[in-house]
C-alpha cells in the first residue's frame, strides 16, 4: 500500500507544482500539504484549522483530493434535483477553498481543467496556492443502486 500511495502522490505533485496558472512556483514553495477526503465536505469538518493554516501560508502549496463524487448513491442521475447532487458538493468544496484563500485578499479567477493521471481524466480546479482533484468515484454504483 505504501508504494501505491507514493506513486499516486508523485503523479499529483508534479502537475500541481508545475501548473502555470498557480501563483506559487515550485522554486518558492517550501511545503506541500495534502488533504485526502472521501467526500467533498470531509476536510472542512475534520481537518481544520490545519487546512486553513496551510492555505494561508504564503509559500505553501495545498493539494485537496476528493475520492468519491459524494453522489449519495444517486450515481449519474439527478435524484429529483435540477442538477446532479455531486456537483453541488463539488461547488461547496470549491467555495470553501476560495473562502480560505481569499480571507485577506481580493478574489481571483479560478482555473478549471482536466488532469491525466495514469491515463484517467481527473477534474482539476486551481485557485491561488491550491489545487483540487475531484476523482468523482460513485458512492454506490454509476446507476445509483447503492
Amino acid at each position: 500500500m505504501r508504494n501505491i500511495s507514493f506513486l499516486f502522490l508523485a503523479l499529483l505533485v508534479e502537475p500541481a507544482l508545475g501548473a502555470e496558472s498557480v501563483v506559487v512556483s515550485a522554486q518558492t514553495t517550501n511545503t506541500v500539504a495534502f488533504y485526502f477526503g472521501a467526500h467533498p465536505d470531509d476536510w472542512q469538518l475534520f481537518m481544520n484549522p490545519n487546512a486553513y493554516q496551510d492555505v494561508q501560508g504564503a509559500s505553501n502549496k495545498v493539494v485537496f483530493v476528493y475520492v468519491t463524487a459524494g453522489d449519495a448513491g444517486v450515481g449519474l442521475g439527478n435524484g429529483g434535483r435540477s442538477q446532479p447532487y455531486y456537483l453541488a458538493r463539488e461547488n461547496g468544496a470549491k467555495l470553501s477553498v476560495k473562502f480560505m484563500a481569499d480571507a485577506a485578499k481580493a478574489p481571483e479567477i479560478p482555473v478549471d481543467s482536466v488532469a491525466a493521471v495514469s491515463g484517467h481524466p481527473i477534474k482539476r480546479w486551481l485557485y491561488r496556492n491550491t489545487v483540487s482533484y475531484f476523482m468523482r468515484l460513485p458512492d454506490g454504483s454509476p446507476q445509483g443502486t447503492g
